[in-house]
């Protein structure tokens, strides 16, 4: 399950969750301050109902906590994964391979135009420093066709690793033409040679997943 939320200040993120209000679990706290929020929980039963809150606190500690929340989970399905470095080559991280990345062609998955930047610099708040090390900027898009339709995770790596100031980097991210991220600059949310997160459930009834980096 994916959690998303805001916060009208930058804060850091967590989820406290489990099957009853007295939850028993929480997801890792993401030290990152930012004021668009996304965590995943994962490792959860089917057919169960689980009920959550979102907490955030700011530099200066000041916690704000939701209301409770819920959602239920559905029937166990087989999982489908495509990780991409993105202007990269191929990575393998524990049990996760990340495929090299390719241009887009019918029936598979890849980029639609763009450049690519690499960096040998070390990128903060990660143990896999490759991921993040190599871009593909100002792609038209990427595609991913998909083996059904039906509700995918898509969870997008970024680090600025090129413009050391705010508002040289700004740009939308839309996901089957659904505006997921508005006005996104990496500097300004967790600065540079870092990285960040962001995880979104997309509907896919076209066969194709399609995501957009649209420059401002």
């Amino acid at each position: 399950a994916v959690v998303t939320w805001q916060t009208d200040e930058p804060a850091n993120s967590q989820i406290e969750y489990g099957t009853d209000s007295n939850y028993g679990n929480s997801t890792d706290l993401d030290q990152n301050f930012v004021t668009a929020h996304s965590q995943v929980i994962s490792n959860l039963t089917p057919n169960t109902t689980y009920y959550f809150r979102v907490k955030s606190a700011d530099a200066s500690g000041n916690l704000a906590t939701s209301p409770e929340h819920s959602f239920t989970t559905t029937s166990d399905v087989p999982s489908f994964a495509i990780r991409v470095n993105a202007g990269g080559d191929k990575y393998i991280s524990g049990e996760k391979t990340w495929e090299a990345d390719k241009e887009f062609s019918a029936g598979s998955w890849g980029y639609v135009s763009g450049r690519v930047y690499r960096t040998n610099k070390s990128i903060g708040n990660t143990t896999d420093d490759v991921l993040y090390q190599s871009e593909r900027y100002r792609p038209q898009y990427y595609r991913f066709t998909v083996p059904a339709n039906g509700l995918y995770q898509v969870t997008l790596h970024f680090a600025e690793i090129f413009y050391g100031i705010p508002d040289k980097r700004v740009f939308d991210v839309k996901i089957e033409d659904k505006l997921v991220l508005n006005d996104l600059d990496i500097f300004s949310e967790v600065g540079k040679y870092r990285a960040m997160t962001q995880t979104f459930p997309v509907q896919v009834s076209d066969g194709v997943l399609d995501l957009s980096l649209i420059h401002i």
